[in-house]
Order: C-alpha cells, then sequence, then structure tokens
C-alpha cells in the first residue's frame, strides 16, 4: 500500500476483490488489483461491481460510505446473469453499455442490512443505455452496430436477489433501415438473450425502405430479427413460416402460401402467381425477391395456372423474372432468363419442347431460341438466338430449320414460320435429319407445320440442290411427310448443272430421294442455236458415280419421235434417243436427223447421226453419212429430162438422172445467218484466203434461192473427160434460172500442127486488135484454177504476180496443158433450149502450151 500526504490517498494493491455487503452479495472487483481509499472510508476504483445478477463494469466507480451508495460514473456494461440450465447461470452475451448512473447499496442506516429492505440494492442510471446485437451469436454476428436497442434512464431495484428475466427495459429499437423505429421492451427471451415480440400496426412496416410492407409481429432474439408474419411487396403476398432479417436481405427457408394479382405497379406489369411450397430470398438492396420451388409437385401457379413452373422467380420493381423448367399450353420450357408481364412472357436462351400427344417425340424441338408467349392469343413466337443457326427442329418431319421466326398458334394447332425481307435467305435453310436424305438442305423464306396431320410445308424456296441439279418445286412450296417424305414434285423446273446451268426441265414430276439423288419425269426444254424453244419427254435420271474426269453428275434420257418435229439444231429434225449429261451443254443424241424441207417435192431422207461432244448444232460430215439404210447421201444439181433440178439430203429423180454438181469433201450444216442449208469445205469456210478448193453448196428454202461451187460436168458419157470445168454458180428453183461463172479444159485429140496454127493464128489476131489480157484480175479466178492444180500449186502461181508472173499453162508442171483452156466465161441456163449459153467475153488461157 502507499499512503500519499498530498492528498491523503491511500493506495491498496494486491486486491483480488472485496465484499461490501454479504448479505446483499455487493462484491468490488478492482483493476489490477489496486484501489484507492479516500477520505470518509471512500473508495475509488476501475473494475466491476457484482450486485445479485448484475455486474455493472468500468471506470471511476466511487464507493460512498456515509452513503452507502456507489456512483458508477462511466458504466462500459451491465451484464445479466441468467441462469442457463439448473444450478448454472452466466452473463448473456449482449449487454447495457454506454451509460452511467448510482447503485444504493442499502439505506445508509442499515449498513449491516440488520432491517429486511428488500428494495435495496437500488439502480439507478444517469443517462440511456444501449443493447447491441452485433455479438456472434445473434444470428452468427450478422449485424453491425447500427442495430441496436436504446434504453432511456431507468431504475432497478432488488438488483441482489431479482429475476433479470423479469426485468423489462423500455426503450426504441433501431434497424438501420430493416424496419422503422419503434418502441418496446426489451427482455430477456427464452433463448436467453435480450429481445423482444412486438406487435406490428394494422397498417404494417415498410420492409427495407422498398415500400414492400410487414404485417403480424416481429421478433428478436439468438436468431435474430424475424418475424412470422406476412410480406406484401409489389403485387405479392406472401405468408412465411418465419421470415429472418439481415441487414441487406430477408430470408424465409418455408413459405406457406403465395400469391400475386395481375396489374402495373407504375409502368410496369405483372401476373397472376400463385405458390404453396417455397423458400425466399429477399436481396432488398439489390431489388431481388428470390423464391424457389421447394416441392416438384407444388409448382409456381402463373396466369391463373395456365403455365406453371419449376424453379425460381425473381421479383422487383422493374418485373417478374424466372428460371427453371415451365410448362404451358402443352410445351416444356427452360430457360434461365424468363421476364413476365402480365399477359406474356420472353424467355431467353430457352429450350423449348412442343410435346405431342400419345408420344415421346415432340412435336417441335428448339435450342438456344427466344420465345415470346402471348397468353391473350395463345401465339408464341420463336427465334434464334443466333441469327442463321438451325435452332428450330420437327421430330417427326426429321427436319431442322435456322428460319427467323416460327409463331406458334395454339388454338389453331400450327407453327407458322416466316423470314423477314431484310434478312439474308442464307440465314433462312431447312436441312433434313433423316440420314437417308444425306444432310439435304435448302433455303426457303415461309413455312406452315400442320401439328393434328404433322406435315411441314416450306414456301419460297429459290431451289433445291440435288446432286449437280436446282430443283424448283411448283409455286417455289413441298410439302414434307413424317420421316423427312418428301411429297412427290408436280410442275417442278429443274435445271442443271450446277456451275454451267445447261440443261432446264419443266413441268417435271420429281420425287428426291436424297441430297445426291431424285427420280422422275419432265419435259426438257431444248434452245437451239436461234433460240427456238422445243420440249422433248425425259423420264429417267439417274446419279453417275463412277466418272473420273467429271465427278458425280446426274444423266437423263428421253425419246423423241419423228412427229414430235424437233429441230434439235436449226434446220434438223431429230428423232431417236436423247441423253442429257448435266456437264455438257449439248445433248447426247443417238438416233437420226433430216434437214426441215417443205418445198421440195423429192423425198426427205433420215439420215443416220450420233453426237457425244459440247457442239450443240448439228454437223454432218457429208462424204461419211449414211441413211438409215446405210446409203450415202444425195445432193446437187442434176438433170432430168434436160432440164436442172436440185436434191439436198432427198432422193434424185431418178438414179439415171446426170449430175451437174454434186458437193464433195463438205460439211452438211443449217447457217442461221443467211437461213440456209450449206454442205461447205470446212477449211475453205473457215479460211478462204488459204484454202481455194473445195465444193461449197446451199440451198435457202425460204427463197429457193440455190448457191454452188467446185467441180462441174457439163457433158455426159466419155465427154467428161474431155471437157472438165470448174466453177461457181447460182440458181432459183421457182424461176428455174442458172446462171454460172466457169473455167473449161479442152481436149480434142487436135493434132500438134492444128495446135500450132490454132495458137498463132489466136496469138496474132490477139495482138492486131489489142485484145485485153484476161488474167488482171486473180480474185475468183484463183478458186476455179485450185479445182485443176490443189492449193499448193495456185499459190505459188498467184504470188509470182508480184516478181515476174507465171503463165497459168505452166502453172503446175503441164496439168493445165490442155488443148484449149478457157478461164472466165459467163454462163445463162435457157430452159427453152434446154442448154447453156455464154455470156460477155470469154477469157483464153493457152492453147496447148502456148500462153495466150
Amino acid at each position: 500500500a502507499t499512503f500519499s500526504f498530498k492528498d491523503s490517498v491511500l493506495t491498496v494493491r494486491g486486491v483480488d476483490k472485496f465484499l461490501v455487503s454479504d448479505s446483499l452479495d455487493v462484491i468490488i472487483t478492482p483493476t489490477n488489483k489496486e484501489i484507492r481509499v479516500l477520505k470518509n472510508r471512500d473508495i475509488e476504483f476501475d473494475g466491476s461491481l457484482d450486485a445479485g445478477n448484475f455486474q455493472f463494469n468500468g471506470e471511476r466507480f466511487t464507493f460512498k460510505y456515509d452513503s452507502f451508495l456507489v456512483n458508477l460514473t462511466k458504466i462500459d456494461s451491465i451484464k445479466l446473469r441468467v441462469e442457463l440450465e439448473a444450478g448454472k447461470r452466466d452473463a448473456l452475451s449482449n449487454q447495457l453499455v454506454k451509460t452511467s448512473g448510482v447503485l444504493n447499496i442499502n439505506d445508509p442506516t442499515n449498513k449491516s442490512a440488520l432491517r429486511s429492505m428488500p428494495e435495496f440494492p437500488i439502480f439507478s442510471s444517469t443517462e440511456s443505455a444501449i443493447v447491441n446485437f452485433n455479438k456472434p451469436d445473434i444470428l452468427k454476428g450478422a449485424y453491425d452496430s447500427t442495430v441496436y436497442f436504446d434504453v432511456p434512464p431507468f431504475k432497478l431495484d432488488s438488483v441482489a436477489d431479482a429475476d433479470p428475466t423479469q426485468y423489462a427495459f423500455q426503450g426504441t429499437f433501431y434497424s438501420n433501415g430493416i424496419l422503422p423505429d419503434f418502441k418496446e421492451d426489451l427482455k430477456i427471451m427464452d433463448d436467453k438473450s435480450f429481445g423482444f415480440i412486438h406487435a406490428i400496426p394494422d397498417s404494417g412496416y415498410n420492409l427495407y425502405g422498398t415500400g414492400g410492407r410487414l404485417y403480424g409481429e416481429v421478433q428478436l432474439d439468438k436468431s435474430g430479427i424475424s418475424s412470422p408474419g406476412i410480406i406484401e411487396y409489389l403485387t405479392g403476398t406472401f405468408d412465411n413460416e418465419r421470415a429472418t432479417m439481415f441487414l441487406d436481405s430477408l430470408v424465409a427457408p418455408k413459405g406457406i402460401k403465395g400469391s400475386m394479382q395481375p396489374g402495373f405497379v407504375d409502368t410496369v406489369s405483372y401476373p397472376s402467381m400463385s405458390i404453396e411450397a417455397y423458400s425466399m430470398d429477399w436481396l432488398a438492396k439489390q431489388d431481388s425477391m428470390v423464391l424457389k420451388n421447394l416441392e416438384k409437385e407444388k409448382p409456381f401457379k402463373i396466369f391463373e395456372d395456365q403455365a406453371q413452373l419449376r424453379g425460381e422467380m425473381t421479383l422487383r420493381k422493374t418485373g417478374l423474372f424466372g428460371t427453371g423448367e415451365m410448362k404451358i399450353a402443352g410445351s416444356t420450357l427452360n430457360s434461365d432468363s424468363i421476364a413476365f408481364s402480365m399477359n406474356s412472357f420472353e424467355a431467353k436462351n430457352s429450350e423449348f419442347l412442343l410435346n405431342a400427344d400419345n408420344s415421346v417425340k415432340p412435336i417441335l424441338s428448339a435450342q438456344e431460341v427466344r420465345v415470346n408467349f402471348d397468353v391473350e392469343t395463345q401465339q408464341a413466337t420463336i427465334e434464334p438466338e443466333i441469327a442463321g443457326t438451325a435452332a428450330v427442329e420437327f421430330p417427326f418431319a426429321q427436319f431442322k430449320t435456322s428460319i427467323p421466326s416460327a409463331v406458334w398458334d395454339v388454338n389453331n394447332k400450327q407453327v407458322t414460320m416466316s423470314k423477314p425481307e431484310d434478312t439474308p435467305l442464307e440465314q433462312s435453310f431447312f436441312y433434313s435429319t433423316n440420314r437417308r436424305l444425306d444432310s439435304l438442305a435448302f433455303y426457303g423464306t415461309d413455312a406452315l407445320y400442320n401439328i393434328d396431320t404433322k406435315e411441314l410445308k416450306v414456301t419460297g424456296i429459290p431451289y433445291i440442290k440435288v446432286a449437280d441439279a436446282l430443283i424448283t418445286p411448283e409455286g417455289e412450296e413441298l410439302t414434307i411427310l413424317e420421316n423427312s417424305k418428301i411429297e412427290t414434285l408436280t410442275n417442278a423446273v429443274v435445271v442443271m448443272d450446277t456451275i454451267g446451268a445447261y440443261h432446264r426441265i419443266y413441268n417435271a414430276d420429281i420425287e428426291i430421294l436424297s441430297r445426291t439423288s431424285f427420280k422422275g419425269k419432265g419435259t426438257y426444254e431444248l434452245i437451239n442455236a436461234v433460240q427456238d424453244t422445243f420440249a422433248i419427254q425425259f423420264d429417267d435420271f439417274r446419279l453417275i458415280t463412277s466418272s473420273k474426269d467429271h465427278g458425280p453428275y446426274t444423266r437423263s434420257t428421253g425419246n423423241v419421235t419423228a412427229e414430235e418435229e424437233i429441230r434439235i439444231s436449226p434446220g434438223f429434225i431429230f428423232e431417236g434417243r436423247v441423253t442429257m449429261h448435266a456437264y455438257k451443254k449439248a445433248l447426247e443424241l443417238n438416233g437420226a436427223v433430216k434437214v426441215d424441207l417443205k418445198k421440195l417435192s423429192e423425198r426427205n431422207i433420215w439420215i443416220d447421226y450420233s453426237s457425244a461432244d459440247d457442239i450443240q448444232e448439228v454437223i454432218i460430215p457429208f462424204d461419211q453419212a449414211r441413211t438409215r439404210q446405210g446409203q450415202p447421201l444425195n445432193a446437187g444439181i442434176h438433170f432430168d429430162k434436160q432440164q436442172p433440178y436440185m436434191s439436198f439430203i432427198t432422193e434424185k429423180r431418178s438414179i439415171t438422172d446426170d449430175d451437174f454438181f454434186v458437193p464433195q469433201g463438205g460439211i452438211l450444216y443449217f447457217d442461221t445467218y443467211d437461213r440456209s442449208f450449206r454442205i461447205d469445205n470446212p477449211n475453205k469456210k473457215e479460211n478462204p484466203s488459204q484454202f481455194f478448193a473445195g465444193s461449197m453448196f446451199s440451198y435457202n428454202e425460204e427463197l429457193q434461192n440455190v448457191t454452188y461451187e467446185g467441180k462441174l460436168n457439163f457433158m455426159t458419157g466419155n465427154g467428161l473427160s474431155n471437157i472438165q470445168a470448174a466453177g461457181k454458180g447460182k440458181g432459183n428453183l421457182d424461176s428455174a434460172k442458172f446462171e454460172t461463172d466457169a473455167m473449161f479444159t479442152m481436149s480434142f485429140g487436135m493434132p500438134l500442127e492444128a495446135q500450132a496454127a490454132f495458137a498463132g493464128n489466136l496469138k496474132e489476131m490477139g495482138e492486131t486488135l489489142g485484145v485485153a489480157k484476161a488474167h488482171e484480175d486473180r480474185s475468183e479466178l484463183i478458186y476455179r484454177v485450185a479445182e485443176f492444180i490443189g492449193d499448193d500449186a495456185t499459190r505459188k502461181w498467184d504470188m509470182s504476180y508480184m516478181a515476174v508472173p507465171t503463165p497459168l499453162v505452166n502453172a503446175a508442171g503441164g496439168l493445165l496443158n490442155q488443148d484449149l483452156v478457157i478461164t472466165n466465161i459467163h454462163l445463162n441456163w435457157s430452159p427453152q433450149n434446154k442448154a447453156f449459153y455464154s455470156e460477155g467475153k470469154i477469157s483464153v488461157s493457152n492453147v496447148s502450151n502456148v500462153d495466150l
């Protein structure tokens, strides 16, 4: 101990505790085992003062001996000890704190407690006390110091013997906005904690300042702030067994029943909803009241029980939202994002099944889609979340589609699909999931699925690619039955191939078998070189897979009869077998053709004909061609009874008729430019400046004009070898007018002396008379000369005029060394005289070897 003479204070150390009143159980326990004894036996100390079931802890406590009281200047806490179990008492974890007061131990005249005064000890607080609820044993420490009970100055008597559970501290409860502040009596609860049970006014309490209201009662104990009352929020009313309130949320593990009325709050609409077994987790600060379905047999019932949801619902000021499995109108929907309004909902990133009666296979199946369901109209719009993905499937039809929008009409039992005009066609396709169809796919703008008949009708189909064909159904629509059975297309159009689009078949009846196969029949649209259009019936389509050069391709065949008069090429009628190879521009022909002549009286002849190349025109090697009877072709100018007539792939009037002109070594074709049939030397036709020899023959039926060029026969019998001719002529069959520019070589067996005299006489007369030279213009003569000496010799002779001209008689080593060679003579036919006669000057080239 230490005594201070300055202030007469005795400081005593080593004091564990000491009794102030044994009978009243008042004990002082100083901090640091130290007390200060003042004048008049007063004692000052820091520490605790025990008085029965109360313990006062603090600083600057002063025991007044004369007054027999303790001034408690600064009370840190007032602990109440309660009986936890028989014979065992302990202090409550939550205490009265931050106050001050006076403990009157006993009447100053009854310090020894000889008289019974049960009201003592008496405690009187001089300022408000606070009770906090932030200890770990209160809802696992969920609250902080902002949740407290404020007790105004109060008085407690009989603190030594009284049972604390019988005390009630009047004050105000503050919950930091969980509930409004309210007055209540704080008392010891059954779980031996400070708390209360508070009756909520009939108007209810605002929860978390959200506008939601709580009705019934609210309780505070070690389980926290809780209520078995009814919660109203927005359009919902929820009755829970008990709801526990945290600082920022409310949790009700077991809801008894809940409901929502349809209607609006501000501009937000809410549907009707009811639920019997649920949990509630209301994150008030986040505006999320989360309701979870607890029993599968008791789902959320929405839209007056039209829809049933198993999962979660979240009620917000922005609307009602859901996640889980929902059934409505025979459909099943799974989504993590469902937004409800009064008469509709929207589900994002959904799995959607439209269930079928009496079948586990659904009518419609959709993945990753957005579903908008209008309860009033009973229509649901289904759209892929990612444009262009095949999100919707029809399992009975075994087809998927990426079409941007599908509308399920519940009442009419149909699904209507459409593509907006601004959506690319590539984002609206249909494809089969049936292995038999081998992933057949096509584009379409609209579709209709009949739920009763399970038929899928697709429209707006530009084409269907099957193998190397593009098939366009009539009306750009088709119907798909169960198991990907595509109804036979009628009046379809087939275009082949997909690269060149060379071939078009219309009025086609087509059965699509797979992505690489189809069968049927149709009318082939043949467009010849002059754009004339003809129809050929094709009845066989086959995919050829054995081609190494071209890969798989479609081949089709058809038969053409003569009566159909199919002009396979301008000027030619065909009959026989026609084969189309999709990759070839031209058809493959096996049969016969005849020239399309109507005015000739002679019988037309069918020519054996086949073509497997890419040339669309009919071009026939004249010399090699044969009639159906195996005979050579006949064409030319002939004489019947000393009158000329023409044959052009027709029979001669008589096999004994003399031939004036017969084409040789040429090709038979129709010239679309001048509308004439021609048999021309191919070299001379293509390059007349380099090739001179060769016959040329043409016939224009419309004008009845005929032209000819080449070797000519003016004689018959033995005369053929004596007089040879070549020329170029034209005629008209109607007028029987013929005119010819010719060159002659004549051999009469003339004696040499006669040849010399004849040549000398002509030469002398020419010089005397000043006759002009005959070969100044060789532009036409070279074609006549070439018929006698050939192209090379003619070309060499013609080129000699650029230096030293070579006489024609010497042009080919004596081939033109004849008795008489006449190079330019114009002849006309005289029907009256039945003879050709010359008109104009005659050019004489040479007599024997004498150049004139």
